[in-house]
């Protein structure tokens, strides 16, 4: 014979401790996916900072090979900063300018390099800049 005792004492899992456990594992599996993505984004980022200095020390460095009297001002718009991926299409563009100004004792060259990132509240203008001196001696 069964008593009321040996009914209502059930093992297992109930309906409270499931929620909780899950509700656990989603914050836990949330935090660790906001990480992951502020990841990619900062190391695009410094990507996008890298390819920049390196189209900076580029243009430079051809002044290197111009002849002294031929370093001047220029612009280059439509510069491929970050390829991307080819299937998908999101190459990132840029704009290289070159401002060169007339020192007493040579030339000063600057070069900006600008672009525009996406970014959580839209979109976001950013640039890096060198800046060089020439002399003809």
């Amino acid at each position: 014979h069964y008593s009321m005792k040996n009914i209502n004492n059930k093992s297992g899992i109930t309906f409270i401790e499931t929620l909780m456990s899950v509700l656990v594992l989603g914050l836990v599996l949330g935090g660790m996916l906001g990480t992951f993505v502020m990841g990619r984004v900062s190391l695009a980022k410094a990507k996008h900072r890298h390819a920049a200095c390196a189209l900076i020390q580029q243009k430079l460095e051809e002044f290197t090979d111009t002849a002294y009297d031929s370093i001047s001002d220029a612009a280059e718009t439509n510069v491929t900063l970050d390829p991307g991926s080819s299937s998908s299409g999101d190459e990132l563009l840029c704009s290289r300018n070159t401002t060169v100004s007339s020192l007493s004792y040579g030339k000063e060259a600057t070069v900006t390099v600008s672009w525009t990132e996406r970014s959580w509240g839209g979109q976001k203008s950013v640039s890096e800049s060198a800046a060089t001196i020439f002399t003809d001696w």
